[in-house]
């Protein structure tokens, strides 16, 4: 069976690997997405919804799946593919020649952040570890220092206590579904006063879902 048989990290050779695991799986994308949707690759969490429409643009290098849905997919075909090739054996056949790696369901978040970074460069870090001023969000606006017997103490904190408004609300269900495994969104947050918090309104939710 032809294929990607090269270590190479672009999202064309990402693409073009997991058409090669979907056509080896013998099954149809739209089957794909239905098992997939329903198979949980992490203990204690549901699944993500995966559609027709994703897989077509993720074969297709259009788009990149989140590290969720790319686990339940590739477990599932890799399960499927296996399947067949046990059946050849079983029939006194041998098995299908396949691209080294494309059964390992290890080596598949590698390629994944590859496509994503391209020439293997390091993931982005994530929302916890870059910290507030790394995503732009403004120091709290206090006095920088008060006196203390004539000597200047520094007294301002790194952040205010954050008030929740209606906005956070959407801005958390839409960082929900894409955190879960989802298809990417956008969410627009506009105004005119620059210290209504917008950078801040969306990080808290970032933390707590572990992003």
């Amino acid at each position: 069976m032809g294929g990607v048989d090269r270590d190479g990290d672009s999202q064309q050779d990402f693409a073009a690997r997991l058409k090669v695991l979907l056509r080896a799986s013998g099954l149809s994308q739209t089957d794909a997405a239905r098992v997939a949707s329903g198979r949980s690759v992490v203990m204690g969490r549901e699944p993500v919804r995966i559609t027709n429409g994703q897989i077509s643009a993720w074969v297709a290098a259009k788009n990149r799946p989140a590290d969720l849905a790319l686990r339940q997919l590739v477990r599932v075909l890799i399960e499927a593919a296996r399947r067949i090739d046990a059946r050849l054996v079983a029939e006194g056949r041998p098995p299908r020649q396949l691209p080294d790696g494309l059964l390992d369901e290890q080596r598949w978040p590698d390629w994944l952040n590859a496509a994503k970074g391209g020439h293997g460069s390091p993931p982005a870090p994530t929302v916890r570890a870059a910290g507030p001023l790394a995503l732009g969000i403004h120091r709290s606006v206090l006095p920088d220092s008060v006196r203390d017997g004539g000597r200047a103490v520094e007294q301002r904190p790194l952040l205010t206590p954050y008030l929740v408004r209606a906005h956070d609300l959407r801005l958390r269900a839409l960082v929900a579904g894409a955190v879960g495994g989802g298809p990417s969104v956008l969410g627009r947050v506009f105004g005119c006063d620059q210290f209504a918090g917008f950078a801040l309104a969306v990080a808290p939710d970032l933390v707590d879902r572990g992003a």
